[in-house]
């Protein structure tokens, strides 16, 4: 795999929510164990059965491969902004203090830094359209996370009309 060429494609369709986001009462309790699913479908294998404990790796490897989109949400300044304490709720990682919109009686998570990564390059890869990644040769798969319960065979057909007769 070359060194410079973005590779996490069902990373992408995780961010574009196509897939299903754990359930902290489930099986895959936290967003760690969904990255952990996405990255092994991307080829990185990981390390066990509890990702919260590498967290750091996770967050690393996202992000490398998140910088050599050479988007501007990854100019330095874009960046540190975007993972602050005060700015990360914008991106969908709300925290104690720093939920803009608090709902009554639901318990928000102290603010992690690895977690406030995270989230930012989800949603900057939820931002790239077709031009911007090469999801050639993949598509959502059931066998990676569940699919929402909206995405149906004919809507992948739909958006990946190019691989519709390896789906038949």
């Amino acid at each position: 795999m070359s060194q410079d060429i973005f590779s996490l494609k069902h990373t992408v369709f995780y961010a574009k929510h196509w897939y299903r986001r754990f359930d902290p009462k489930g099986k895959r309790k936290t967003i760690w164990h969904d990255l952990q699913a996405v990255l092994e479908a991307d080829g990185y294998p990981m390390w066990d059965d509890n990702p919260t404990e590498h967290k750091g790796r996770y967050t690393s490897l996202l992000l490398n491969q998140c910088q050599r989109l050479k988007k501007r949400q990854f100019a330095l300044s874009e960046f540190y902004a975007g993972i602050q304490p005060k700015s990360c709720w914008r991106f969908g990682y709300y925290t104690k203090g720093n939920d803009p919109f608090p709902v009554r009686g639901v318990e928000l998570p102290e603010y992690d830094i690895d977690e406030a990564v995270v989230h930012y390059c989800l949603s900057a890869l939820f931002d790239l359209n077709r031009d911007e990644w090469d999801y050639e040769g993949v598509v959502p798969d059931p066998k990676v996370l569940p699919l929402r319960r909206c995405i149906k065979q004919k809507t992948i057909k739909k958006y990946f009309p190019k691989l519709e007769k390896e789906l038949v």
